[in-house]
């Protein structure tokens, strides 16, 4: 709640750091198998900040923890269309999601 509050419009260092705080408790709550809670955080994330990868690999990574990776897929694949250079975790995460579905 706390991070959600703070208003960020006038700092894009504060939202940068914002961004980066929400997505890391997204992570946390992913490993720790609360998955609603996690969901939650992670649209927060793609709705304030649309132009960054790491809301749309959270909801990705979320879907597949929970073993339903063609729901996982599309928001990976977002990730690479909103960061080109997205990192290898986020193929690696959308090769696994492939690669169970038999791809």
């Amino acid at each position: 709640q706390g991070a959600l509050a703070v208003n960020t419009s006038s700092s894009d260092i504060l939202a940068r750091q914002q961004g980066n705080l929400l997505t890391n408790i997204g992570h946390t709550h992913v490993n720790a198998k609360k998955f609603a809670e996690s969901e939650k955080i992670f649209r927060e994330v793609t709705t304030r900040f649309p132009d960054a990868m790491h809301g749309y690999f959270g909801l990705g990574k979320m879907y597949q923890e929970q073993g339903k990776p063609k729901e996982a897929i599309p928001y990976f694949e977002n990730s690479v269309l909103v960061d080109a250079s997205a990192t290898p975790y986020v193929f690696y995460r959308l090769g696994k999601a492939w690669n169970s579905l038999g791809e």
